[in-house]
């Protein structure tokens, strides 16, 4: 860059190594002096890559070769942290002429295209002539030139290669947090069930417990009510049995005095006697149908305790039993059953009796 970076001009792309590197880089910038002591004209080379500079050095026009020889300096591009390369730069000037045409005078300055203009033409032939090891330099020159380009490519693939391992993770990490998340959802489900299954199960439990409680409360109720009838016709029987003793007793004594006194016999009337024996009868036969169908109703009781029993034993052991576990023989329900009948026959048996002692 001359001046105020205007003016600029680029050498081909080159690698830079450890080793020196050759660049056969040249470049003719014509400028008219008003005041020809007075040399001084800013100028920066810089090292780019991808247009970015990465390595400058600030020159001065004076400070370059003011004859046709060639004079030699060492320029460091430096960067923040120091140098970062070396350029050897080969400078000199000339009267500027021409075979063609008149030399116009130009303040600003300009670079010269070698291909267009008669002195920049001699002067390149003259720096790098066409010699026997031009074709090698070619070579070698265009071997760089590939090798840089491969190197970008090489640069180009692995930043792509970078950016889809990072997409790639980033895809990986959204479909762990999205499994993680469906992970959770499915254990808040999960324990959501659990809950309600436990909470029915204690309502169901609570349900069998309160109807136990009901089904105790009830079976206590008819066993008062049974045990107050049986003790109701309890008394009615002792009663019974106690003025048919009094009968007997006054007969017995009517009839002792009759056989000590010779006294008549006082007795009452027959039709008396024969509806007191009729009402005798009738008491009789009632007890008789009273006892038969106590008999009946408590037989009828045993077998309905029996029957709601065993439904509450299946009720309790289909409900506490999980459903894995296989079903239990049906034995104690028969030994229930076979429970229930021998205390049915116990029972008639013991109804038997009574009403033979009635």
């Amino acid at each position: 860059y001359v001046g105020d970076g205007e003016q600029y001009h680029s050498s081909q792309t080159m690698v830079l190594t450890k080793e020196p590197v050759r660049c056969a880089y040249c470049s003719f910038y014509s400028i008219t002096l008003p005041n020809l002591p007075d040399r001084s004209l800013s100028v920066t080379m810089t090292l780019s890559v991808n247009d970015e500079h990465i390595g400058v050095a600030f020159l001065d026009f004076k400070d370059f070769g003011e004859s046709h020889v060639f004079k030699e300096d060492k320029v460091k591009l430096l960067t923040d942290a120091g140098v970062l390369a070396v350029a050897t730069l080969h400078t000199a000037s000339q009267a500027r002429w021409s075979y063609s045409a008149p030399i116009q005078a130009d303040t600003t300055g300009f670079f010269v295209d070698p291909s267009s203009d008669d002195q920049a033409k001699q002067l390149h032939e003259y720096i790098f002539p066409k010699a026997d090891g031009t074709e090698e330099q070619d070579k070698a020159d265009a071997k760089a030139e590939e090798e840089v380009e491969k190197a970008r490519q090489e640069e180009e693939a692995r930043k792509k290669r970078e950016a889809e391992r990072l997409e790639e993770q980033r895809r990986e990490d959204e479909r762990r947090e999205a499994q993680r998340k469906r992970e959770q959802e499915e254990r808040e489900a999960t324990r959501r069930l659990e809950d309600e299954r436990r909470r029915e199960d204690e309502r169901q439990r609570a349900q069998e417990d309160a109807r136990d409680a009901r089904d105790e409360r009830r079976e206590e109720r008819r066993a008062d009510m049974s045990m107050s009838d049986r003790h109701e016709r309890q008394r009615r029987w002792e009663e019974e049995e106690e003025a048919e003793r009094r009968r007997r007793d006054d007969f017995e004594r009517r009839k002792r005095d009759y056989l000590e006194k010779g006294e008549p016999l006082s007795s009452p009337p027959t039709s008396d006697r024969r509806k007191e024996r009729q009402q005798w009868e009738e008491d009789r036969e009632r007890l008789k149908r009273d006892a038969r169908r106590l008999r009946e109703r408590e037989l009828a009781d045993l077998e309905r305790r029996a029957e709601d029993r065993r439904r509450q034993i299946e009720a309790l052991t289909n409900s506490r039993i999980s459903s894995n576990v296989a079903p239990q023989p049906r034995e104690p329900r028969e030994a229930a059953s076979r429970t229930a009948r021998g205390s049915h026959s116990k029972t008639e048996g013991t109804a038997g009796r009574r009403q033979e002692r009635g």
